[in-house]
């Protein structure tokens, strides 16, 4: 698991990124191309943890952008099965990130790149910086960000062939995300530990509505 260093102006900030990924990846970048997949069904896209296919048949669709609400189970359990195939992923702007979470779920620690605070002006360069090596990006919208930096970035997106996941709201993404607990096990009167959560997943994706229930085990 990788972390960027803590620098104050933009250029910095990505200059320190970039050493840093040509560190650990010898300097090579990402192929323009599928990501690899691991031995599951047939996906034409990023792959997805076996609890979650119901949800995304075909994958995450490479180079979209895609929105999440509710819950950031989901969003920990998305970088599972690309890092264990052996994709790259990051978290940016996400102080919070659950990595007890990711690992719970079977994610690779050793293929993420977490940057928890990017200032504003440097987000969409570090993300954009990012796409030269990670095939899943999870964020979450800066308080800023214009119309021309938005195009910019779906551009680079495609072209690289990366698929970004942001909580919160995001112009023309390609799906929306909404994953809501509907319970948890374990707790009695008073007493008891919390052994599983229920969620109930929602991805709409032009109109269309795919909903699926998942009970997923709370590790302690």
């Amino acid at each position: 698991m990788l972390h960027s260093p803590s620098v104050t102006s933009r250029d910095e900030t990505v200059a320190h990124l970039h050493d840093l990924l040509r560190r650990e990846t010898g300097g090579q970048k990402k192929q323009a191309g599928p990501v690899r997949q691991s031995a599951t069904p047939d996906l034409s896209g990023v792959p997805v943890h076996a609890d979650l296919r119901s949800s995304f048949p075909a994958g995450l669709r490479l180079g979209s952008v895609y929105t999440l609400s509710g819950s950031t189970t989901v969003a920990m359990g998305l970088l599972a099965e690309p890092t264990r195939a052996g994709s790259w992923c990051a978290a940016v702007g996400l102080p919070h990130f659950g990595v007890e979470s990711a690992a719970a779920w079977g994610a690779d620690l050793s293929k993420l790149v977490l940057v928890p605070h990017p200032s504003s002006q440097d987000w969409v360069s570090v993300v954009a910086a990012l796409t030269e090596i990670a095939d899943l990006i999870l964020t979450s919208r800066p308080p800023h960000v214009t119309p021309g930096e938005v195009e910019r970035l779906h551009a680079r997106l495609r072209i690289r062939r990366t698929t970004m996941v942001v909580a919160g709201a995001w112009p023309r993404a390609a799906a929306h995300i909404e994953a809501v607990t509907t319970g948890w096990d374990g707790l009695g009167q008073g007493y008891g530990a919390l052994v599983r959560q229920q969620l109930q997943i929602t991805v709409t994706e032009r109109h269309r509505q795919r909903t699926a229930d998942l009970d997923w085990p709370v590790r302690a």
